[in-house]
């Protein structure tokens, strides 16, 4: 589980509020293609946990690949 600090919003609550604003037309094509950068993305098991909560929150109809 993800820490909220100050009711913000965790990691993938971000990355699936984010995705649920832009035109539906390309929504599929961004939820399957979620590309991770930076440092804290070298953390072991950050890049599978981060697919299985975005899958959880993501609809039911949306294709989540593995985020790398």
């Amino acid at each position: 589980m993800y820490v909220r600090i100050n009711n913000n919003l965790a990691f993938p609550e971000i990355i699936s509020t984010t995705l649920s604003k832009v035109d539906i037309d390309i929504r599929t094509h961004l939820y399957s293609h979620i590309l991770l950068s930076g440092g804290n993305t070298l953390f072991k098991g950050l890049p599978e946990k981060l697919t299985n909560e975005v899958k959880k929150l993501a609809p039911k109809h949306m294709k989540v690949r593995r985020c790398i």
